[in-house]
């Protein structure tokens, strides 16, 4: 694309060429100062993509390969007006400069779900083939051509993509809105010129977010980029007139809500060789979503991870997204399949900077079967679990193919077990929740202690020290920071391992953890 340079910031890359297409990364940058809680993460690879797309389809580009989103987020209409004016107006020159009168922005994003999925934004939600939503990106003639394009490019790949799913560009400050026409009145004439473009139908725009596995390098990726370039190449973008409105409802009247229908369900086991936590568990997150996540946590340091969120049914005790199943049979067994890709990270402490985890991180094919049932030797919480898992392909952490039966620690409530719903343990606690699953018999011990150096000070659990340990922090509404922990433990003498988890909640930011 060197031909077509025409200039370079310190930040921002352009490419013009003779087309009404426009290919954006707007977090295509990385942060480089260190972390803080409240830091968002840039989408990683999204720029080097966006370059390969814009040069498939001779377009024009606009590339942020550089600004680190906390900074100056370019998705954020405010942010554009005050700080990057420059980009605004670069997406403003390109619509009214697009020969025949019809220009085209396709926005590339990431999208930190283990999914091979693209969700797809243009202002609009749907849900049991009703679409939802006032302000879309896109008139409805473009729609009805380009969103079945998308759709049967990816499918044709054996990947997907949905609309709207977890990111539909409908907030008024995201920056999919400039093309909307709802800010007609906007006190920035840039913004105001953009809205008037798109109700008079100069304008058709599209946001791409794209899960882990279509942005990390590989056949997934190659097969994205060809399905993006095959869908968008064949349409048509000649000049259609005024844009008609929808008349559609708003979306977060009718298919939002958070109300939780069912408690989830959570299972953790340690796996007596070669010495691996598993800890898996999903949850409706409201009465049309779901999240689910398996984690492998390895004592040599490494750990694989599938974490998802995706569209639900409703129907109590099933779960269902792409390459999982999670059903609760007529008999009270749970049982989980899984097939695809899970992150593979070399550290377990890549959530204490989760860009910097997941830039080091590479990809595992794995395949899961878990058949947790009850014993009536095994009081609760424990199950009886059958457990098959394999994966291949991930640098660094050794292929794996085991299968088995051990106890397991199996609870209703949010995907972290029951320990979400105790009462805060504060700020510098090291009250823990033990589960000892391997060696003598099953054992709970509540309320145990855990120093610094990673051993246990409690009276069944003494001498046992931590094998493996994954903080994450989750930010929490009134300023409020939590940091769940979990992971494995092991007896002095080797014969018994335990999985636990710990809550602390944090009204201050607290010191990084040794």
């Amino acid at each position: 694309m060197d031909d077509r340079l025409l200039t370079v910031e310190d930040w921002l890359r352009r490419h013009g060429a003779d087309s009404p297409i426009l290919v954006v990364a707007p977090h295509g940058g990385r942060r480089t100062r260190p972390v803080r809680r409240s830091d968002g993460v840039n989408d990683l690879h999204t720029a080097e993509i966006a370059e390969e797309i814009a040069e498939r389809l001779g377009a024009r580009a606009l590339i942020n390969h550089s600004l680190d989103r906390n900074e100056a987020d370019l998705n954020r209409i405010s942010d554009l007006c005050e700080k990057a004016p420059e980009f605004l107006a670069a997406l403003r020159e390109h619509v009214e400069t697009v020969p025949g009168g019809r220009a085209l922005a396709l926005f590339v994003h990431g999208w930190n779900m283990t999914l091979p999925c693209c969700d797809i934004g243009v202002g609009l939600k749907r849900h049991k083939n009703k679409l939802f939503g006032r302000y879309p990106t896109v008139s409805r003639e473009f729609f009805d051509a380009a969103l079945p394009a998308l759709e049967r490019a990816f499918t044709e790949r054996g990947l997907t993509a949905e609309l709207g799913m977890r990111y539909p560009g409908i907030g008024a400050d995201n920056v999919m809105q400039l093309f909307s026409g709802r800010h007609h009145d906007h006190r920035h004439e840039d913004v105001r010129v953009l809205a008037g473009l798109a109700v008079a139908g100069r304008v058709e725009a599209v946001q791409l977010e794209l899960g882990i596995p279509l942005r990390w390098r590989g056949p997934r990726r190659r097969e994205t980029i060809d399905a993006i370039v095959e869908a968008i190449t064949g349409i048509d973008l000649q000049m259609r007139g005024p844009r008609a409105l929808w008349k559609l409802p708003a979306a977060n009247k009718t298919v939002a809500g958070n109300a939780v229908v069912e408690a989830g369900y959570g299972l953790q086991a340690a796996l007596a060789q070669p010495g691996i936590g598993l800890f898996a568990g999903v949850e409706a997150t409201g009465k049309t979503s779901m999240a689910v996540r398996i984690c492998l946590v390895r004592e040599d340091g490494t750990m694989l991870l599938f974490v998802a969120e995706s569209s639900w049914d409703g129907s109590a005790g099933c779960y269902q997204t792409n390459g999982l199943s999670w059903r609760v049979g007529d008999d009270g067994a749970w049982r989980a399949r899984f097939a695809g890709p899970m992150v593979a990270y070399p550290t377990h402490d890549a959530y204490e900077d989760l860009e910097t985890g997941l830039a080091d991180s590479t990809l595992a094919e794995a395949a899961v079967e878990l058949d947790a049932y009850e014993d009536n030797e095994l009081p609760p919480p424990f199950r009886r679990l059958r457990y098959k898992l394999v994966w291949r392909g991930a640098q660094g952490v050794p292929d794996g193919d085991l299968s088995g039966s051990c106890v397991a620690v199996c609870e209703r409530g949010g995907r972290r077990g029951s320990a979400v719903q105790r009462p805060p343990t504060g700020a510098g606690s090291d009250s823990a929740r033990i589960f000892f699953t391997v060696g003598r018999a099953p054992e709970a011990v509540g309320d145990a202690l855990i120093d610094s150096d990673g051993c246990v000070h409690s009276g069944r659990g003494a001498g046992t020290r931590v094998t493996a340990r994954v903080p994450v922090w989750r930010p929490m509404p009134g300023g409020v920071l939590t940091r769940f922990t979990f992971g494995t433990l092991r007896s002095a003498d080797g014969e018994r391992m335990a999985v636990y988890d710990r809550l602390e909640v944090f009204t201050a930011a607290p010191k990084r953890p040794t």
